[in-house]
């Protein structure tokens, strides 16, 4: 149900308090524009009160879709190929795969400087914030609305082509090294 006029931020993963959708979803509903789509798609975990607490948040504003379900894997690429931008507004968070998923699809990633995160994005493949810094959320967001997510996007495929087999294998090595 998605129209080419939206650009359409998405956050596709395990919906539980330490990924920061409620921060996401207050920052988003402070963009102005009805050309904004944000959609909310993964399994919910414990505690249901978070899931309850995100529905109540989202459930006034039209340009927020919650849909809490597995997404299987045979329909990820749909959701992927549906967006212009994901966003994992984490508030904890060492390793990213749904990062590397994003990237993988030459989705460009708006993600907090913090754990692996900064490393894996470069500043032409998405937008690294500081998440101690209040409204950072909000001005990643509308900085997404002033650059072209598309262009972002090739050069986010590009950026996670790097990340090979022999190349993770060399820089373990080299740390091992030290």
């Amino acid at each position: 149900g998605l129209t080419p006029d939206k650009t359409v931020f998405a956050f596709i993963g395990s919906i539980r308090p330490n990924k920061g959708i409620d921060t996401l979803i207050t920052s988003f509903r402070q963009l102005p524009g009805k050309n904004l789509q944000l959609i909310i798609a993964g399994e919910p975990l414990p505690p249901e009160d978070y899931l309850r607490n995100l529905t109540t948040l989202a459930e006034d504003d039209n340009r927020i879709l919650l849909l809490p379900r597995l997404v299987p894997n045979d329909e990820l690429q749909v959701y992927f190929n549906a967006v212009d931008a994901v966003v994992l507004p984490f508030s904890s968070v060492l390793t990213s795969g749904s990062t590397i998923l994003a990237l993988s699809f030459g989705k460009p990633v708006v993600v907090p400087s913090m754990g692996c995160l900064p490393e894996l994005v470069s500043s032409n493949a998405g937008i690294v914030y500081d998440p101690h810094h209040p409204g950072a959320l909000y001005s990643a967001l509308q900085q997404c609305t002033n650059v072209d997510l598309c262009e972002m996007g090739v050069a986010a495929r590009r950026r996670v082509l790097k990340f090979t087999s022999e190349e993770i294998a060399d820089r373990t090595l080299e740390a091992y090294r030290c």
